[in-house]
């Protein structure tokens, strides 16, 4: 029996120098890094079943085993290096540095030619969202945390359901944790009108290993030319009509041109990750061209190693900014305590 003991308390040290070894290797914060180490050797057996569940970004081990088809490269006519920023930034010339840092964080390039138009509040965003898909010819696909199971949901539910009965190819990613902020859930009315619609992390064991691994995405793109993006949720909330006492403020862009490609990319990679499904071809990807004179790159933020990518730039921005710095932000938390 003290054998089985002495051999019980050996794979338990190495299972906890195996896990602390993953957890130097992988773990950015040297905080959170020495918290579970922490964990690992006062609490061993329980802290390696702890680190399994919650401590591992599978998000990023399964990304990073896919063969990424869209790192998007763009045509020649449309490709910007930071020396075609001179002219732009003629007086402002210190943010060159602030487009060196997005390049080296983000695998996405700049590109030129883009249109961008911005909307206040659900009231100006969702008629031109709903617009847009009433359109569609070839393709509709949606991402979003939050599904909501009232009139505004159920108007993007409807124009959804006659994109598909027009014979447009439709997708629809819905966050699992998100898709409960109201019941009956979303999803199934979307399945019983026939869009095809996927949860992000639906079922356990791995619901509960990534519970700390949402997709607070917001994505619209039509044909793949036209793109919505910003922090809207599809939901009632936004609405500040008829003088909602509870409503949520915020922003949306609509963007045209070949940024447009970029956003369809990390749309096709969620939806892959989520299906097994990988969207390719000119239905989801057509040649694009010049729609403005703004210059952008997408920069993909979470759930997965890119997580931290968005607080590097912000980070690099307040470091260069020379004159005023002004935030936007429902959430200030501290994340040293």
């Amino acid at each position: 029996m003290e054998l089985w003991y002495s051999i019980a308390a050996a794979l338990v040290s190495v299972l906890a120098l195996i896990a602390s070894g993953h957890v130097i290797l992988t773990k950015r914060d040297p905080r959170a890094a020495m918290a579970w180490v922490g964990l690992l050797f006062l609490v061993p057996l329980l802290g390696a079943i702890l680190y399994y569940l919650f401590g591992i970004n599978r998000i990023r081990h399964r990304a990073s085993a896919l063969n990424r088809r869209y790192l998007e490269r763009p045509d020649p006519e449309f490709a910007c290096t930071t020396s075609d920023l001179i002219e732009p930034l003629q007086h402002a010339p210190h943010l060159n540095g602030l487009a060196e840092v997005t390049e080296r964080v983000s695998v996405r390039p700049m590109v030129m030619g883009n249109a961008v138009d911005y909307y206040v509040d659900g009231d100006h965003a969702y008629p031109e969202m709903l617009a847009a898909i009433n359109e569609a010819e070839e393709s509709v696909t949606l991402a979003t945390y939050i599904f909501g199971n009232d009139r505004i949901g159920q108007a993007f539910a409807l124009a959804l359901r006659r994109a598909v009965q027009r014979g447009v190819e439709v997708r629809v990613l819905i966050d699992n944790a998100g898709e409960r902020y109201t019941w009956p859930s979303m999803v199934g009315e979307l399945e019983r009108m026939g869009v095809p619609v996927a949860r992000f992390f639906p079922k356990l064991p791995a619901r509960l290993i990534g519970m700390n691994l949402r997709n607070h995405r917001k994505l619209l793109v039509v044909d793949g030319q036209v793109g919505f993006t910003g922090g809207m949720n599809i939901r009632v909330n936004h609405m500040l009509d008829a003088g909602r006492r509870r409503a949520t403020r915020d922003i949306h862009f609509k963007l045209k041109g070949p940024i447009v490609r970029q956003l369809q990319a990390v749309f096709s990679d969620d939806w892959g990750f989520a299906t097994g499904e990988w969207l390719d071809g000119p239905t989801w990807f057509p040649e694009l061209k010049a729609e403005g004179k703004v210059i952008a790159r997408g920069l993909r933020a979470g759930p997965d190693e890119n997580l931290r990518k968005l607080e590097w730039v912000m980070l690099a921005a307040i470091s260069m900014a020379r004159h005023n710095i002004r935030i936007m932000t429902p959430y200030f938390c501290r994340t040293d305590i």
